[in-house]
C-alpha cells in the first residue's frame, strides 16, 4: 500500500525595514544614532527594568556600535517626522529555540505616546515571518508594560525561574497580532 504525504510549502515573508508605523519608524542603526543610543544605555531610569545602566565605557559602546551589522536583534525606533532616535527594539535569539525575546526601550519623552503599541505588534509579525515565536519578560513593577501587553493580547505564561536579572519576571507569549 502506498501512502501520500502532503507537501510542506514554506513561504518566506518579506518584511521591509525601515517601516513607518505611523507615529514611529523602525529602522536599522545609523551613525547619527550613536550618541543617543549611548545616552540611553547609561540612563538608570530608562534601564531600571532591563538590568540597569550599562557598566561598559562609552568608548566600548561606541566601538560596538561602529561594528554594527543590520540585524533584528538591534533596531532603532525613530521619530517618523524627524528620523531621530527615540529608542531601540529587537528580537533576541535563544539558541536552540523557536522563541525570540522581544524588547523595546524608549526615551523618557516618548513614553506613553502609543509608540510601543504599534512597535510590539510589528516585532511579533517580524518574529513570525522568521518562523519564531515572540516572548517577553517583564518586571512585575513595570505596570505600564504589563498593561500594554495585556491590551495587545499577549498571554501571561508564568514567572521566569531561570537565573539572571530576569528571574521572577513575568513571561509573556505572543500568539499573533
Amino acid at each position: 500500500m502506498s501512502g501520500h504525504f502532503g507537501s510542506l510549502i514554506l513561504i518566506n515573508v518579506l518584511i521591509m525595514i525601515p517601516i513607518d508605523l505611523g507615529n514611529a519608524t523602525v529602522r536599522y542603526l545609523e551613525a547619527q544614532d550613536h550618541v543617543a543610543y549611548i545616552a540611553m544605555e547609561k540612563n538608570a531610569e530608562i534601564k531600571q527594568y532591563v538590568g540597569g545602566p550599562s557598566n561598559r565605557t562609552e568608548q566600548d559602546l561606541l566601538s560596538s556600535l561602529r561594528n554594527y551589522s543590520p540585524c533584528t536583534s538591534l533596531l532603532v525606533v525613530a521619530d517618523s517626522e524627524t528620523n531621530t532616535f527615540i529608542g531601540r527594539c529587537g528580537l533576541l535569539e535563544k539558541r536552540g529555540s523557536l522563541e525570540v525575546e522581544l524588547y523595546i526601550l524608549l526615551t523618557q519623552t516618548h513614553l506613553r505616546k502609543g509608540i510601543a503599541r504599534v512597535v510590539v505588534p510589528f516585532l511579533v509579525r517580524l518574529a513570525a515571518a522568521n518562523g519564531k515565536v515572540a516572548v517577553a519578560y517583564v518586571d512585575s513593577a513595570n505596570q505600564a508594560s504589563l498593561k500594554l501587553l495585556e491590551r495587545i493580547g499577549a498571554i501571561s505564561d508564568g514567572t521566569n525561574t531561570d537565573s539572571g536579572y530576569q528571574v521572577n519576571h513575568i513571561r509573556y507569549i505572543f500568539t499573533s497580532t
